[in-house]
């Protein structure tokens, strides 16, 4: 028999942001969710001025439940200098922001927390006003790459609204970089077990599923499973599961989610189905909690595979099976680089990759000669909101630090974020696995941070961190590690273990290891989030703007947290399974 009732059995199920693992081992609907409307494709060109006759607005629609807080996020500027404080407004429910903030001069991310009682089920409006007389106060970031379906804009002084003409000249169109974390159950949540091999597990015998649930009033789990062989499973059809032997105990009872803790009904449900013959030789199940009241949620307690005719005492832990047993998947999709994309093969030859690291006798020396390489191609030049950024291009970053001009603009900038670029892309263009990371030790994320590359080893099997900014890496043991693996370092005080091993060209290059010795105290790996593709070769889009020069506010990373709630509250996607991060190359 093979159960799920652990935290360290869930963890072999993809889980998306909907759902979260308790204390006590069980599943329920996460506690918050996020609402946006933009990815956070702003460009520091893309601002509105608020002031005495411009104000802006951004509606939110919530459910029937009155969720017991929101936190209002917004990415926005104070100018130097300013003295008019910003007053955020929502459904009549003023706030005061005052002028002299800390990061006056940059964008950053604000935040106003709002009472229950100032939200409504519906439409909630958030206002930004100003009573600046000049445009010399607040600016509120606009994302153009969206259609605008909630923002509005009013010139003059709040009599009237308009979707059109966003912006300082009036001249854009998208929506404000605004968001809501809820403090309520999301309407959904999902988990989806590894592909299992029953036919090796349990020899083609007919399977039964069984789990425990309890549902209070309005919430429901729903199970369905589909089978297949191991290439396949993945494409089938999902087939409902029809509980043929329900044993459900209705019990009134105070629900520790619900508003003021009010008493509502559940039902606890001992649930189990036969899965009808023939399951195929491999099987995935997946269970989702649903709610119709954001206070209240399903709790999935347990689930059990087992042949019809077993023994429920021979357990097998699902965390311990083989490969040729199981195969676990990641939550969240990562976009590859078709290695058929013809740019590859231009970078290698012109380039001449391959004579680059014709001296390495093994994949990790050429790997590190690589590197060396990349990290003198040009000198590091830090950003700077007048000058051009580049593009997430290797060979229109090269082009154009090596010419000093692109885009029509001399002296464009590339820095951290570009160095890992051109690394990870000449990698695949040389067959290696690569992917891109983002990291900042603040919470606030408007400094000390860094982007760098993952390779895969095949000969330490396992991603291996390569930074090509200071031509670095990082070992324990004589052993390189990967971006979570120095992460734990940090956060398990563990630093001291750790030897910053310098690169062939790394007293040439500007910011060299001596930098990440400095910073690795500071939390430099505190906040990392993996970008979840690696395909910028064939496109830039969707991908963010102007990274690294202003504060980070792309919501298309994948966050690492090492707890249950996120620790970035105003981006969606984040995770504490490692599964989502430490997949091998093939999935």
């Amino acid at each position: 028999m093979l159960t799920w009732s652990e935290p360290a059995d869930w963890d072999t199920c993809a889980r998306d942001g909907g759902s979260a693992v308790g204390a006590d081992g069980a599943l329920r609907l996460a506690t918050s969710h996020l609402i946006t409307h933009e990815p956070g494709a702003f460009s520091t060109q893309h601002g509105e001025e608020l002031f005495q006759h411009v104000q802006a607005q951004v509606c939110f629609t919530l459910g029937s439940t009155r969720p017991q807080w929101a936190d209002c996020y917004f990415y926005a500027r104070e100018e130097r200098d300013n003295r008019w404080p910003l007053q955020v407004t929502v459904n009549g429910y003023a706030q005061s922001i005052g002028s002299g903030t800390p990061l006056a001069g940059e964008f950053v991310w604000y935040h106003v927390r709002i009472p229950q009682e100032a939200l409504i089920a519906g439409e909630n409006v958030v206002s930004f006003a100003c009573a600046s007389p000049a445009a010399n106060a607040w600016i509120l970031s606009v994302d153009t790459s969206v259609p605008n379906g909630h923002s509005r804009k009013s010139t003059d002084g709040g009599q009237s609204w308009t979707t059109a003409g966003l912006g300082l000249e009036g001249a854009l169109s998208g929506e404000y970089v605004v968001r809501l974390r809820v403090r309520e159950h999301p309407a959904q949540g999902a988990i989806t077990s590894s592909i299992l091999n029953v036919e090796t597990l349990f020899q083609s015998a007919p399977l039964v599923l069984h789990w425990h649930a309890v549902t209070p009033a309005g919430t429901r789990v729903a199970l369905r499973y589909r089978t297949g062989t191991l290439q396949d499973v993945e494409n089938a059809a999902w087939l409902d599961v029809v509980n043929a032997a329900a044993s459900i105990d209705e019990e009134m009872d105070s629900h520790p989610d619900s508003d003021a803790g009010q008493t509502l009904r559940e039902h606890d449900e001992f649930g189990q189905a036969e899965l009808p013959q023939p399951v195929g030789p491999c099987v995935q199940w997946q269970a989702e909690l649903r709610s119709s009241d954001g206070g209240a949620s399903p709790v999935l307690r347990g689930m059990a595979l087992l042949p019809k005719d077993g023994s429920p005492d021979k357990m097998w832990p699902v965390g311990k099976l083989s490969s040729a047993e199981s195969k676990a998947t990641p939550s969240y999709t990562f976009t590859h680089q078709d290695p058929a994309e013809s740019k590859l093969a231009l970078l290698r030859k012109q380039e001449r990759l391959d004579e680059i690291i014709a001296g390495g006798a093994t994949q990790w020396e050429q790997m590190l000669a690589l590197r060396s390489w990349v990290a003198v191609q040009w000198v590091h030049r830090a950003p700077h909101e007048f000058r051009r950024c580049c593009p997430w291009d290797a060979l229109t970053i090269l082009d154009w630090m090596r010419a000093d001009r692109g885009h029509g603009q001399p002296q464009p900038d590339a820095y951290c974020t570009h160095y890992a670029v051109v690394l990870a892309q000449c990698a695949l263009a040389l067959g290696w696995p690569a992917r891109l990371w983002v990291m900042s030790a603040e919470p606030t994320l408007h400094t000390n941070g860094h982007f760098v590359a993952e390779i895969w080893s095949t000969e330490h099997k396992k991603w291996v961190m390569h930074d090509a900014d200071t031509d670095s890496h990082i070992e324990r043991g004589g052993v390189p590690l990967s971006v979570l693996e120095i992460h734990d370092a940090w956060r398990d005080e563990g630093l001291h273990e750790l030897q910053v091993i310098a690169g062939a060209n790394a007293d040439k290059v500007k910011i060299g290891p001596d930098w990440i010795e400095e910073m690795l105290p500071l939390g430099l790996y505190r906040f990392c989030g993996l970008v979840l593709r690696n395909n910028h070769l064939s496109t830039l889009i969707p991908g963010p703007v102007e990274h690294g020069w202003t504060t980070y506010k792309w919501d298309g990373f994948l966050w690492y947290r090492d707890g249950p709630e996120p620790e970035l509250p105003f981006f969606s996607l984040s995770s504490n399974r490692r599964a989502d991060f430490d997949w091998p190359p093939e999935e």
